[in-house]
């Protein structure tokens, strides 16, 4: 049976812990490793109604976009909401996995599909993480290293890009660009390869940023819009009750849209930067419409109704991950709805 640890190590393959916010709370939060798991419930926020819906599904685990202990814990109080829900997880052995700002920054991740459920195309990160490109140099002797290891290249996975050139005349050099969070499992790969084999690796570290990992994203309409026309379809793609608007006027058209799941006023002067016409995000204050209502439409859909979209990302992701010996969980997506706003 899988434990906590497979599912674990599978979703941060994807969401790598690197690309998360540093003040973030991300992984698994309650509960244990090596706990056996059969099924699982996928939700936004952790309450006392989703663990009480963990309950009467028989789910061994919650994975959860907002962490559920953020925050440092000055006291654990069973007559107190938090620490009553986190009690009661512990009595029920119940595992609570939290992946947030890397789940918003990774390639294919909630800024991107919220992108996609606008109807974008063109779409790449708004803020593209920066200082996690690397190139591992592989130097290895050459008659020996075109049989073993450039048929392995051929098939490289993504994110990978490399080049060849021959540095003498017995040995050549192979540079590998990928992301920081791979090279480690590229040097294994390689040396497992190479053992028998002279070789050796140097890695060093790129500025660029890496395109399709960020906060934000950003593409743009098939083609140009009215406002009216693309707020209305903002609503009905993200089920909005109602959306809070900086002003325009009737006739104004857009093409390219910003998003940014959750709180997204920070990515305001990128957006600009970066020639957005739209900014669709959560959370906006008044004296931040006040201040860029001339420069860019702001459109605040909702925190939650802006990573909602999270729980039906997770499920695909996990519904296509492969596991050992082919192992199989039940993926359940939360019923319990947790948005703390209501409208009157």
């Amino acid at each position: 049976m899988l434990c906590v640890a497979d599912i674990l190590s599978e979703l941060l393959s994807w969401a790598p812990p690197a690309i998360a916010w540093d003040r973030d709370n991300i992984g698994l939060l309650v509960g244990r490793r090596d706990a056996s798991v059969s099924r699982v419930l996928l939700c936004l926020d952790v309450t006392p109604e989703v663990v009480s819906e963990a309950v009467r599904e028989e789910a061994e685990l919650i994975i959860a976009h907002h962490p559920i202990i953020f925050h440092p814990l000055k006291a654990l109080r069973t007559d107190e909401t938090r620490g009553a829900m986190l009690a009661e997880l512990l009595r029920r052995n119940i595992n609570v996995i939290a992946l947030h700002t890397n789940a918003d920054a990774t390639r294919h991740g909630l800024n991107h599909i919220l992108a996609q459920s606008l109807g974008l195309q063109e779409i790449e990160a708004l803020d593209p993480v920066k200082g996690h490109l690397r190139v591992l140099s592989l130097r290895i002797r050459r008659s020996e290293g075109e049989t073993i290891v450039l048929p392995a290249l051929a098939g490289a996975e993504e994110q990978v890009e490399y080049d060849c050139r021959v540095i003498e005349d017995d040995w050549m050099r192979i540079d590998l660009r990928a992301p920081s969070w791979r090279t480690a499992e590229m040097r294994r790969k390689f040396g497992l390869r190479l053992a028998d084999i002279p070789h050796s690796f140097s890695e060093y570290r790129i500025e660029d940023g890496l395109p399709d990992y960020g906060i934000g994203s950003i593409g743009t309409l098939p083609q140009e819009m009215k406002v009216q026309t693309f707020l209305a379809s903002v609503k009905h793609a993200l089920a909005c009750r109602m959306l809070r608007v900086s002003p325009y006027r009737k006739d104004d058209t857009i093409r390219r849209i910003a998003v940014c799941s959750g709180a997204g006023s920070s990515c305001i002067p990128t957006a600009i930067a970066a020639g957005a016409d739209a900014l669709v995000t959560g959370d906006l204050t008044h004296h931040v419409f006040l201040d860029y209502q001339r420069a860019i439409l702001l459109v605040d859909a909702g925190h939650y109704e802006t990573e909602h979209l999270f729980i039906g990302l997770c499920a695909a992701r996990l519904e296509s991950a492969v596991f050992e010996n082919n192992e199989k969980i039940d993926i359940l997506q939360a019923r319990t709805n947790t948005n703390p706003i209501w409208f009157e």
